[in-house]
This record gives C-alpha cells, sequence and structure tokens, in this order.
C-alpha cells in the first residue's frame, strides 16, 4: 500500500453509477482499489474474477455500508460519515491485510476473512471508543506502550514497531512481525502474578510463534526518577516517529480505537515499571487451545499463573534475536 495519510486525495466523483478508482497494490494478487462513488463517498472495494455468491452480512457496523455490487463480482466498503476517516482507512488496511495474509483469492476464503475483520470492527465503530479509558484499559494500553518501546524499537524501527500493532483492532495478539507474535499482560505490580487468556486462540501458535510479555508497574509521583504517564508514553513515540506523518496519523488512529485522545484535557497517574517478563509459548506451554478441546466448546477464557512459568522465561534479547530472524 501507498504511505498516504489519505489515499483518496485528489480522486473526483463520478457520474454514476460509476466509481472512481485507484489501484491500492499493483504486485497483489487481488484486486482491491481505492474508490469513490457518484455521492462523494470514498471507500475500498474489491473485485473477484467471479461472481460472489450469497450476500455479505454486515448490519450490525456502523458507518459503513458494505455491499456487492450489480456486476455480482465487486464487494465495496463506503464510509457514511466522514468524522470517521481516520479510524475507516486503518479498518481498510487491516481489511487488505487480512486477505494478503491468506495467500490465495479464493472467493469464499477472502470473504470469510473480511467477516472476521468487520466482526472486530463492529464494536470498534460503535460507541464505545468514545467514553474514554477506564483504568484497566489504561493499564493495558500502557503495557502496549512499554513493549513498543523497550522491546520492538530497540530491534527494529519505530515506523515499522508502530504498524505491527494490533491490540486495538481487536486482534488476537496484540503485535505481529516476521511471524513473531507477541501478547501483552499488563498488572499494577502489587497484585498477584496472573494475567488472563480471552480465547481460544489467543495462545494458539497456527500464525506464528507467540510470546508473552507480562508487564508489572507501580503508581509513581510525577517527580519519580524514570516515571511516565500514558501521554508521556505517546509523546516519545511521536518523537520517535518525526518526519514519517503516515505512521503518526495511524499511530494517533490506534489509540482513537482505544478511547484515547492526545489532547492534554484529562489527567493522568503516573507509573514506574518494575518488571517486564517475557514467555516463549512452546507445544508445552500451559494453555488451552482448539484442538485440544471437543468442537462443541466455542469459547473459553481461563488464568495463568505467572510464578510458575519459569520453565518458558526467556531474556529480553533472546526475543529481540528471534524476532529479526
Amino acid at each position: 500500500m501507498s504511505p498516504k495519510i489519505n489515499p483518496w486525495d485528489g480522486m473526483e466523483t463520478p457520474v454514476p453509477p460509476a466509481f472512481s478508482t485507484r489501484t491500492v497494490d499493483g504486485s497483489s494478487s487481488n484486486q482491491f482499489m481505492w474508490i469513490k462513488d457518484s455521492r462523494g463517498l470514498i471507500g475500498l472495494g474489491l473485485t473477484f474474477a467471479e461472481s460472489v455468491d450469497g450476500r455479505f452480512v454486515s448490519s450490525n457496523l456502523q458507518n459503513i455500508e458494505i455491499k456487492v455490487q450489480s456486476d455480482k463480482k465487486t464487494l465495496t466498503f463506503l464510509l457514511k460519515e466522514e468524522a470517521a476517516l481516520r479510524q475507516f482507512r486503518i479498518f481498510c488496511e487491516d481489511c487488505i491485510e487480512s486477505v494478503e495474509q491468506l495467500q490465495t483469492s479464493n472467493p469464499p476464503a477472502v470473504l470469510t476473512s473480511l467477516a472476521s475483520v468487520v466482526e472486530n470492527w463492529v464494536e470498534l465503530f460503535g460507541s464505545n471508543n468514545k467514553k474514554g479509558l477506564s483504568k484497566s484499559s489504561e493499564l493495558g494500553l500502557i503495557g502496549e506502550l512499554l513493549v513498543m518501546r523497550n522491546i520492538l524499537m530497540a530491534s527494529i524501527n519505530p515506523s515499522d514497531s508502530v504498524l505491527s500493532w494490533h491490540g486495538p483492532k481487536r486482534h488476537e495478539q496484540d503485535f505481529s512481525f516476521n511471524s513473531s507474535l507477541i501478547e501483552v499482560k499488563c498488572q499494577l505490580a502489587s497484585k498477584d502474578k496472573v494475567f488472563s487468556i480471552s480465547s481460544l486462540d489467543q495462545l494458539d501458535g497456527i500464525s506464528g510463534q507467540i510470546y508473552i510479555s507480562h508487564v508489572g508497574i507501580s503508581p509513581a509521583s510525577e517527580s519519580s526518577v524514570e516515571s511516565f504517564s500514558l501521554p508521556s508514553l505517546v509523546d516519545e513515540m511521536i518523537v520517535a516517529l518525526s518526519g514519517d506523518n503516515y505512521t503518526i496519523d495511524t499511530f494517533m488512529g490506534l489509540l482513537e480505537l482505544v478511547g484515547y485522545h492526545h489532547d492534554g484535557e484529562i489527567s493522568f497517574d503516573h507509573y514506574v515499571e518494575n518488571f517486564m517478563n517475557i514467555f516463549k509459548v512452546t507445544n508445552g506451554f500451559p494453555k488451552i487451545i482448539k484442538s485440544d478441546v471437543h468442537k462443541a466448546i466455542d469459547k473459553c477464557s481461563y488464568r495463568i499463573n505467572a510464578a510458575m512459568l519459569g520453565e518458558w522465561q526467556i531474556p529480553r534479547h533472546q526475543l529481540l534475536q528471534e524476532i529479526v530472524t
């Protein structure tokens, strides 16, 4: 994809029923297009080589009109409210990335993948992200930013670090880079070292090697050495991305998806980092995945005692080395 903040810039409003189009990526095996319709609505289109049977169901998705066009081969996603432009661009890129990872243009497989993306985004395009951050969400976001700063940016460039961040998009793992997946668990260091696994897929390594970064933080005064707040971490990321407006825009959009708005109007607590332990999820790691349970079990969440995971703990330098190779 071209690194443009607004890939629809300069597109003319066409005469109905045509679309103005711009190819997303000429090297892709799938015909994705940035589009604009006769109403001036911008969006994403995907044209298949054959007719698409059935109807793409997306009645719960706010702000986006999704339909198969009259040619029966083109699926379109059109933005209905321009105020959601930044999030919509990230949504479109999430759709493109999910399909490209399939390495196939088979319509049923592609539609299934897109339906999964849409399902993840139903709540993200709703009103929940406008209510601000809960305390647990604040801790989770701090943990992810600490991992981005202390692990990813220590081994790959800042822009790739941000673009590998999928937690705000409700992916099963928070980061994905070079077939390495990192799930972040952040808690107050004063609590028992226990974290929750939310699904049967979260520790399933079918998509790559999974690592867990277990982060512990403690409240601190603003004047404490090495103390930080959520806004100060965000400022550090913006400085690290200086000059890369596309990635800064993506970063701010991802923050907004989880309910954080970097406007300085809300006061946030300060913390210090107490620990960041890394665990490598191997075959013997204590986990519950789909292949371990009866197919009748649709959902499952459970808790893991991190104090009993010493066998799977690895040093940070090992993770850094494995991420980049």
